[in-house]
C-alpha cells in the first residue's frame, strides 16, 4: 500500500514508504454531517491508497443546531484530545491531525502548544502539518500537488450530498478558494 501513495504523490512527506503502514480513520461522533463526511473521507482514502477504518465516540453529548441562523465555530471541548487517544494503541508510532491556523482563536485544542503538551502526555508523535497554514495556503499547497478539493467535505449540516451553502463552514471554504485564486 506505501508503495502506491509514494507513486501517486511522492511528494507528501505523509506519504513517504519510510513511514510504514498507515491507516485512515473516520470518527463518527454524532456530528450532524456524518453522512457525508464518511462518504467523502472514504473516497479521500482510496484515492490516496490507504486503508479505511471508522471508529463510533460519544463525545457529542448534546445535538448540536447547525447552520444558518447559528453562524460561527462548533466547539466540543477536547474533541481533539478524544480523537487522538482513541486511535492510540501500542501499534500506533504517530498521529496525523489536520489542524490549521485558522482554527487557533475558536478551537483550543489545535493550537501548536496544545499539541506538543497532548503528544507529550501521551508519550506519541503528534503531526499536524498544517497547523501554521491558512485554509487559502492549504488550498494552494494542495493544488501545487494537484490533490482533489473536490473530494473534500468541510459543510457542517447537510447529509444531502451537497453542501448547504450557509453554515459557517461552508462560508469559510468558499471564501478560502476565492482568497487562494
Amino acid at each position: 500500500m506505501a508503495q502506491i501513495i509514494h507513486r501517486k504523490h511522492p511528494q507528501l512527506p505523509w506519504c513517504h514508504p519510510s513511514l510504514g503502514d498507515r491507516q485512515a480513520v473516520f470518527i463518527d461522533w454524532d456530528q450532524p454531517s456524518v453522512k457525508q463526511e464518511r462518504i467523502s473521507a472514504k473516497i479521500c482514502a482510496d484515492y490516496l491508497g490507504i486503508p479505511f477504518s471508522e471508529l463510533k465516540l460519544n463525545i457529542n453529548s448534546k445535538p448540536m443546531k447547525i447552520g444558518a441562523d447559528r453562524p460561527g465555530p462548533r466547539v466540543v471541548p477536547n474533541r481533539n484530545r478524544a480523537f487522538i487517544e482513541a486511535v492510540n494503541c501500542e501499534k500506533t508510532r504517530a498521529v496525523v491531525i489536520g489542524c490549521i491556523k485558522d482554527d487557533f482563536n475558536d478551537y483550543l485544542d489545535c493550537r501548536p502548544d496544545y499539541i506538543k503538551s497532548l503528544a507529550d502526555e501521551l508519550k506519541i508523535m503528534i503531526w499536524a502539518p498544517l497547523i501554521n497554514l491558512t485554509k487559502p495556503e492549504i488550498i494552494k499547497k494542495a493544488q501545487s500537488y494537484d490533490l482533489p478539493l473536490h473530494l473534500t467535505w468541510s459543510c457542517y449540516q447537510s447529509s444531502t450530498g451537497a453542501p448547504c451553502g450557509n453554515c459557517n463552514s461552508c462560508f469559510q471554504r468558499e471564501l478560502a478558494f476565492k482568497l487562494a485564486r
